[in-house]
């Protein structure tokens, strides 16, 4: 068998990329069905974090805060930080998206996460039962190898 990892979170691949876990996971996220909807910020927060190159670099810091503030402090915490950001962006004037890092050239940039979002996604399908104990175990393990990383 020809078994792939993912370059970035070390992931195995064997149901399928990262990135297609990702979108199975915002498409839930964005149906508004709990428990998804309510960890939209972290879900994409620990993706990034763990998939640096998907990310403008200058916005690495603020998803490894809002990982950091759901392992801390609780999903509450998160929705507080987002709350703030949405007060302070200003809509009048829209910047034109920047390109995703490049910086990541297939490279394994972290060491392995214990837990990557294939782990979150079970068999693929995202069960709702053991949701919020999988996005805790997703956090912590990217908090822990996040820790004191600079990109």
């Amino acid at each position: 068998m020809n078994r792939t990892t993912c370059a970035e979170c070390g992931g195995s691949n064997d149901l399928g990329i990262c990135e297609d876990h990702f979108m199975t996971l915002l498409a839930l996220d964005h149906s508004r069905v709990q428990p998804f909807g309510r960890f939209h910020g972290v879900n994409v927060a620990c993706y990034f974090a763990q998939h640096p190159s998907r990310c403008k670099a200058s916005a690495l810091p603020a998803q490894r805060a809002i990982v950091a503030a759901f392992v801390n402090q609780g999903i509450e915490a998160v929705h507080a930080m987002q709350n703030a950001a949405v007060r302070r962006n200003s809509h009048s004037s829209r910047a034109a998206p920047s390109a995703v890092n490049d910086h990541c050239e297939g490279k394994v940039l972290l060491p392995p996460f214990a837990v990557a979002i294939e782990n979150v996604s079970v068999d693929g399908t995202f069960p709702a039962g053991g949701y919020e104990d999988r996005m805790i175990e997703w956090a912590e393990a990217t908090v822990e190898v996040s820790r004191g990383v600079t990109l």
